[in-house]
């Protein structure tokens, strides 16, 4: 059975600034936060993009400049996105696609 056959409806995330966000994140959990920290947070984003589309659930993910240093959309999280926008590509970010 497909999602839109069991009457759910479409869901959206978005997120805008994703390399602002991920900054808030520490690289390394404390004791007493648990799963708070960036590797945890790549995880579950990574999970939604990839098996959030089978269940109507769709993410949107804006950042300032295509890059393939810390500056731009971790390897992991690009490979996994279906569709890909770039507006006024630089030649080095159309390579980048």
């Amino acid at each position: 059975m497909h999602w839109w056959e069991a009457n759910f409806h479409v869901s959206f995330l978005f997120i805008d600034e994703y390399v602002a966000l991920r900054s808030i994140f520490p690289k390394r959990a404390a004791k007493e936060d648990g799963g708070y920290n960036l590797a945890e947070f790549d995880a579950l984003i990574k999970r939604i993009v990839t098996m959030g589309a089978s269940a109507g659930c769709y993410a949107i993910i804006s950042i300032a400049e295509a890059s393939v240093d810390e500056g731009g959309l971790p390897a992991m999280l690009r490979s996994a996105c279906s569709t890909k926008i770039l507006f006024k590509p630089t030649l080095n970010e159309g390579r980048l696609l």
